[in-house]
């Protein structure tokens, strides 16, 4: 297959001429290994958007991966909290790839938080069921790593 340069949107290795992530994904990794947070701030076309796709596909074996695009998000879904937490919820249980990950009674919790019209819930409460969910994926990761979202 040829290869070609690509100006827009993520690269792939396989279709796309691109620089060497390796070294970037371990040093990221080590950061999420050891609990810290990280930003990738960089001018248009520097790579972001495939750094971040590639780091999901190399920490997808030790973590639960959660991936979103705040972009599909309106604007009204960031002007108070339960709608943001509705929005969030709505997304959540919109990732195919994420629904034989997410034990039921939080997927469940996800559902109730999606539909919430009187804005019962607060982002507190969905942290709650994140911090949770990883405490259901740690008992059941066998290797004895780390698995946080």
């Amino acid at each position: 297959m040829n290869k070609s340069f690509n100006v827009n949107g993520a690269c792939f290795p396989t279709e796309h001429y691109m620089v060497d992530l390796d070294g970037r994904l371990k040093a990221i990794k080590s950061l999420v290994d050891s609990g810290k947070y990280f930003v990738i701030n960089r001018a248009r076309q520097y790579g972001k958007t495939t750094t971040l796709k590639m780091l999901g596909h190399y920490l997808k074996n030790e973590y639960v991966v959660l991936s979103f695009d705040f972009q599909k998000l309106s604007r009204s879904d960031f002007e108070e909290e339960h709608f943001f937490v509705q929005a969030l919820s709505r997304e959540i249980i919109r990732k195919r790839t994420l629904a034989a990950q997410i034990p039921e009674d939080i997927s469940k919790e996800f559902y109730k938080y999606s539909s919430d019209k009187e804005g019962n819930f607060r982002l507190a409460d969905l942290f709650n069921y994140f911090n949770i969910w990883c405490e259901k994926s740690e008992a059941k990761n066998t290797t004895g790593g780390r698995t946080s979202l």
